[in-house]
């Protein structure tokens, strides 16, 4: 399975557009930034940074020197730097990478779950133009890499739940179990919402289409 369609999906509070959900490997979406030796060489550091965080950490410093500008080499770094216990280096890099990408997807899931966790949720709706679904934040966009999709369905439930919305909260939750059910961050926000027999009862709605 490499891509699916996943129709609209109309729940209790929200409709989801139709969007097309690539699943292939992580390399097959970098290879349009890096050429092929960095990408090999990225993909290693990737590896290592899960593995060996300690070890990984001044390669993935060095290889950042080559590549600046780009995005993410800072999303790879802050998660090493998370790893390694280095939390207040990974917030700065966090938010010095949102204010310097404000438009790469990820720098702003990161840049919000750092709001959310500081307590300052009212910046995520400023984040996301405030929209409620990709296809509107990135209306040019018609398929996303399922990490990007699941990632921000995530933190919008978490920013939702958080802000006393439940109900809605649980439609993220729900369109996130149609893209990977076994995402460890859904795991953790169906653990703090605690309506899975609410979950269950939709689910059946929810009808992707393969191709």
């Amino acid at each position: 399975m490499n891509k699916v369609t996943i129709a609209e999906q109309k729940l209790t509070q929200i409709t989801f557009p139709q969007v097309e959900v690539s699943y292939n490997q992580i390399a097959d979406r970098l290879s349009k930034i890096f050429v092929p030796g960095d990408l090999k060489e990225y993909l290693a550091l990737y590896e290592k940074a899960q593995a060996n965080p300690k070890e990984a950490l001044p390669k993935i410093l060095l290889f950042k020197k080559k590549h600046a500008d780009l995005p993410e080499i800072n999303n790879l770094l802050s998660y090493t730097f998370i790893r390694r216990k280095k939390i207040k280096k990974a917030e700065k890099l966090i938010e010095e990478n949102y204010k310097k990408n404000p438009d790469y997807l990820f720098a702003r899931i990161n840049y919000a779950d750092l709001c959310l966790r500081k307590n300052q949720s009212s910046q995520i709706p400023k984040i996301f133009n405030h929209k409620k679904t990709l296809n509107e934040v990135y209306p040019q966009r018609t398929s996303y890499h399922f990490s990007e999709l699941i990632g921000f369905i995530c933190l919008m439930g978490f920013y939702y739940l958080n802000t006393g919305q439940k109900e809605l909260a649980m439609d993220y939750c729900a369109y996130a179990r149609l893209i990977d059910p076994d995402d460890d961050t859904l795991y953790l926000l169906e653990k703090k919402l605690y309506k899975r027999s609410y979950i269950e009862s939709i689910m059946s709605a929810l009808k992707p289409k393969k191709r």
